[in-house]
């Protein structure tokens, strides 16, 4: 059974796991929370490789330049997307749509570079060791 507590008496708005607990906040902007389930099966291969890709995203993100990462979050602002600078960067990571790309630089009037490609395939070893 669900406990929906509302945020002011939490004092805060949050989400994800704290402690034994799984927080989020549900449609009615009532925080949600309900015991802890951990999976009950390890995660697949397929899985774990899509968690290092996106892992990698992320740290391309923070590695690239501060110029590039306030172009981004522009762009986003200008072209009112739904959602940040981060995500639209990731996206683009998995998708290297190069037309894309070149359609948000001319639409907002900002250099976005092309992230570093990071797709899944990409960061399999075609060499594995025996």
């Amino acid at each position: 059974m669900a406990l929906a507590i509302p945020p002011t008496v939490l004092g805060l708005q949050c989400s994800g796991d704290i402690g034994g607990y799984t927080l989020y906040t549900d449609a009615r902007m009532r925080t949600v929370c309900f015991p802890r389930h951990p999976p009950k099966v390890p995660r697949s291969a397929l899985q774990a490789l899509q968690r290092t890709a996106f892992g990698q995203a992320v740290y391309n993100w923070h590695e690239t330049s501060t110029a590039t990462r306030e172009a981004y979050e522009q762009a986003t602002l200008t072209l009112a997307l739904q959602m940040t600078g981060l995500n639209l960067w990731i996206s683009l990571s998995f998708s290297q749509d190069e037309s894309l790309r070149q359609t948000l630089s001319r639409q907002s009037r900002q250099v976005l570079p092309l992230p570093p490609d990071v797709r899944p395939h990409t960061l399999i070893d075609p060499n594995p060791p025996d």
